[in-house]
C-alpha cells in the first residue's frame, strides 16, 4: 500500500496494488490511475478546517488542494506562500515531498511553513504533532519530520501552516542576456540584493539565456529594490531590464509543467557553486533552470545524468530525478546519493509504528 495525495508526483513510486489518496477518485493523476491498481479515496481529508488570520496560520485537511486553499484565503487578505507546477496538488503531497518552489528565499520552505501535523499512524494510532502556534519552541520539532516523508510515517490527515499577508507590490524584471558567463556574472552581482526577492532564477535554452528577479512586498521596499538592481546592471554594461507580468515562481512552475514528458533532475549544491555546475552540465542539456539564491539547478533532458549526479556529489550535494516528470533510464537510481542517516530512520519509523 501507498499513501498520495493527488499523485501528481507519484510517479516514481514502486509498484503498488493499492493506494490510498486523500482526493477524490477523479482527482487522482491519470499517471496513478493508468497503473489500474485499488484505489481507496478518503475525500473528507480536505477543505479549510480553521483559519486564524490574526494568529498567521490555517488548519486544512491534507486532501486540500494548493488552488483551492489560495482561493478561500483571497478575502481575508493572506495566502499560502507555497507553489505548484499542478493545481490540484494537495497541501499534504507538497509537505510530504519537501517540493519547494523558489519562494523559499523570501518566505522559507515547506518545514518552515508546518507548524502541526494529524497523522494516523500504521497500526491505527491518531497522533497530533507540533501547535498552532507561530513562536512553538517547546520540545522537539516533530511536523518537520513529515516533510519529505512521502507517507513513509503515516497519512496527514490535516496539517496547520503558517499564513503570510499578500504582497502589496509584486514586479518581476526580465533581462535577456548573450551568454551563460554574462547571465552567471549577472545573476552572481545581484543575489546580495535580495531583501524583499521571492525569486533570483536564471534560465536557458538554445533560444538564449535570460535573469528573472521577483521583488514583492510593500511598494516603497519593492520599489526600491528593483531600483538598486537596475543601477547594478547598468554598471555591468547590461541593457536595461523589461517588466513581465508573471513572477519567478510563475515561471518555476510553467518550466516544470513543460517538462512532465521528459527527463528532468534537480541539482542542488552550494549557490557559491552553482555557477561551477551550470558550467559543465548546462550547455549539454534541451533547456534548464537554475535557482540562485537556494543553489538548484533544474535540468531537462541532461545529457550525461550519472556525470551530473557525480559532480553534485564532489561538490557535497545532490542530484535526483524530479517526481511528476519522466522515469529514468533503466538501472539509474531516482534518488542515488549516500543515506547517512538510514539507521537514525529506521528507529524512527520504529517509533512511529511505519
Amino acid at each position: 500500500m501507498a499513501i498520495i495525495g493527488a499523485g501528481t508526483k507519484a510517479n516514481l513510486l514502486p509498484p503498488c496494488d493499492v493506494y490510498l489518496t486523500t482526493v477524490a477518485p477523479d482527482k487522482v493523476s491519470s499517471a496513478v490511475v493508468a497503473r489500474q491498481a485499488t484505489i481507496y479515496p478518503l475525500e473528507q481529508m480536505a477543505g479549510m478546517r480553521t483559519l486564524a488570520r490574526d494568529d498567521l496560520y490555517v488548519t486544512a485537511g491534507a486532501g486540500t488542494s494548493l488552488a483551492e486553499i489560495q482561493t478561500e484565503l483571497v478575502g481575508s487578505g493572506m495566502w499560502l506562500p507555497l507553489a505548484s507546477p499542478w493545481p490540484q496538488a494537495t497541501l499534504g503531497g507538497i509537505i510530504a515531498s519537501a517540493y519547494n518552489a523558489p519562494l523559499r528565499m523570501r518566505y522559507g520552505g515547506a518545514r518552515d511553513l508546518l507548524l502541526a501535523a494529524t497523522l494516523v499512524l500504521y497500526d491505527g494510532r491518531i497522533v497530533r504533532i507540533g501547535r498552532p502556534v507561530v513562536k512553538n519552541v517547546a520540545g522537539y520539532d516533530l511536523p518537520r519530520l513529515c516533510v519529505g516523508s512521502q507517507g513513509s510515517l503515516g497519512l496527514m490527515a490535516d496539517v496547520t501552516l503558517k499564513l503570510a499577508a499578500l504582497p502589496r507590490a509584486r514586479t518581476t524584471l526580465c533581462l535577456h542576456c548573450s551568454d551563460l558567463s554574462s547571465a552567471l556574472r549577472y545573476g552572481y552581482a545581484l543575489l546580495p540584493i535580495c531583501l524583499t526577492a521571492s525569486a533570483l532564477l536564471l534560465s536557458g535554452d538554445a533560444a538564449g539565456w535570460q535573469i528573472h528577479y521577483t521583488a514583492e512586498g510593500y511598494p516603497a521596499d519593492v520599489h526600491a529594490e528593483l531600483g538598486e538592481v537596475r543601477a547594478t546592471l547598468a554598471r555591468l554594461g547590461a541593457d536595461p531590464p523589461a517588466e513581465v507580468p508573471e513572477s519567478g515562481s510563475e515561471i518555476w512552475a510553467t518550466w516544470l509543467a513543460a517538462s512532465q514528458t521528459d527527463l528532468t533532475m534537480r541539482a542542488g549544491v552550494a549557490p557559491s557553486d552553482l555557477g561551477a555546475l551550470m558550467r559543465s552540465h548546462a550547455p549539454e542539456a534541451s533547456a534548464w533552470l537554475a535557482d540562485l539564491a537556494n543553489g538548484l539547478l533544474y535540468l531537462r533532458d541532461p545529457g550525461n545524468p550519472v556525470a551530473l549526479r557525480s559532480d553534485a556529489l564532489a561538490l557535497e550535494g545532490y542530484a535526483v530525478v524530479m517526481p511528476g516528470c519522466a522515469k529514468p533510464p533503466e538501472g539509474f537510481d531516482p534518488i542515488g546519493y549516500p543515506h547517512a542517516a538510514a539507521e537514525l530512520e529506521a528507529a524512527l519509523r520504529g517509533a512511529f509504528g511505519s
